[in-house]
């Protein structure tokens, strides 16, 4: 009777992680179509408002941006902030769903390729081929909770990327700030880099570790009670914390400045690139003034500057990875 039981319960723990996750699954796509209707729709009415209201406050300070440029800028915090705000509520309560029901759905696969060997050794054909049918449809509902959950992160990239991205041509094509950044103020090298390719990495970055987080988070508090139940106590949880928070404090100490690093190597790219772009653009000078030697040693020295750097970070990499 209590085998009965169990059976039965976790029947219904498994079909409430079905339902859970398809229901927040369809949940999610709808709000975002919802709101992408929504945006739209604001961003039609609302664009001969503002149009003259940006050109009087875009004329008003001239002066001011001319000598300083642009005022307005991000800390990591109020950007992070600004995103989370932009995903909103019901997306991140979506993908919390989801995330919990992928945490579910695992433990109970983990749980069922036991029984699965149980099955195969005391050689009950019957419970075997039911317990091999259940794990074949749960690696089903996985795969689906999986690619829902991959396809819910790059909506979130996508429309932060799309607010980052508007954000940077309004200042960008305001006030021919690129022609001042071409020209005139040369602070900021290859905007272009920066819109194209830096914007879409950060997004991409800041996506990917929001889901790894609510899947740590989830992860913690799932085992953290599963263990309490077996040993009755928080003990070992408040031990395995401890243990994580040093090793997490001593590596954070440790480790090179790999965002620097990055940096300059994201910078070294660029600059190759242009020098290849700049030779395709002026090859007819080049070749009548015959500058291939020349033009062709700038772009090695670049190109071994560039695999220099490679080779320091690799070193670096390999270096904390083993201490690591």
């Amino acid at each position: 009777m209590p085998a009965l039981v169990a059976r039965r319960y976790k029947r219904v723990v498994i079909g409430a992680v079905a339902i859970g996750s398809v229901a927040a699954a369809c949940y999610y796509h709808q709000t975002a179509r919802q709101k992408r209707k929504r945006s739209h729709d604001g961003d039609v009415s609302t664009e001969g408002a503002t149009s003259s209201a940006s050109k009087a406050s875009k004329s008003s300070k001239s002066s001011k941006s001319s000598k300083r440029g642009s005022t307005k800028r991000y800390s990591i915090k109020a950007l992070v902030g600004t995103l989370l705000g932009i995903v909103g509520r019901d997306k991140l309560v979506a993908l919390l769903a989801l995330t919990v029901s992928k945490t579910l759905l695992s433990n109970r696969l983990a749980h069922l390729q036991g029984y699965l060997f149980r099955a195969a050794f005391l050689r009950r054909v019957p419970l075997f081929v039911r317990n091999v049918t259940e794990n074949v449809a749960l690696c089903g509902l996985a795969a689906v909770l999986e690619a829902t959950i991959k396809a819910a992160v790059s909506n979130i990239e996508l429309s932060w990327r799309t607010h980052l991205t508007s954000d940077i041509h309004e200042q960008y094509f305001g006030n021919m700030m690129y022609y001042k950044m071409a020209y005139v103020d040369r602070r900021v090298e290859h905007a272009e880099h920066i819109i194209c390719e830096d914007v879409p990495m950060l997004t991409s970055g800041l996506a990917e570790l929001l889901q790894e987080l609510l899947t740590a988070c989830v992860d913690a508090a799932w085992y953290s009670i599963q263990l309490k139940r077996y040993s009755g106590t928080h003990g070992y949880t408040l031990g395995v914390m401890g243990y994580v928070l040093g090793v997490g404090t001593f590596m954070t100490v440790a480790a090179p400045n790999f965002g620097g690093l990055y940096k300059t190597k994201q910078h070294l790219e660029s600059s190759y690139r242009n020098m290849q772009y700049r030779l395709m653009q002026n090859s007819e000078s080049v070749a009548f003034y015959e500058g291939t030697e020349r033009e062709g040693g700038v772009i090695r020295e670049m190109y071994g500057r560039l695999i220099e750097h490679a080779k320091k970070l690799q070193r670096k990499q390999w270096r904390f990875l083993m201490v690591q």
